[in-house]
């Protein structure tokens, strides 16, 4: 039988074209809309929003998963197992992260 979590981990990939305020308000953001983790390119961007947000920050190949962008595809990475979704659409990968997590509570009761 294949478990399927309660909650996946939401990661935001940053864009690695962001720099300075750019890069700030995007994290703020990702995280606002629901990141648990933020995937940054290089090291230099790592530190600046580690001061910006309180969630950890990873280098890109952290996280083992394909970037899930869409409803459709988050569904199937968190169905199939994955306890980590990569996205750019960091609001969009928690609603069905959590709607599914909803669902699999209930379906334990």
């Amino acid at each position: 039988m294949h478990v399927v979590s309660s909650r996946a981990t939401v990661v935001g990939v940053v864009d690695p074209a962001l720099d300075g305020e750019a890069l700030v308000r995007e994290v703020r953001q990702m995280v606002g809309a629901g990141a648990d983790v933020l995937e940054v390119a290089s090291p230099a961007d790592a530190a600046s929003v580690r001061a910006a947000v309180d969630v950890p920050v990873v280098a890109p190949g952290e996280i083992d998963a394909e970037p899930a962008d869409d409803a459709a595809t988050v569904a199937v990475a968190i169905l199939g197992g994955t306890l980590a979704v990569r996205t750019h659409e960091a609001r969009v990968a928690r609603r069905v992260a959590d709607v599914l997590a909803i669902l699999v509570e209930a379906s334990r009761a």
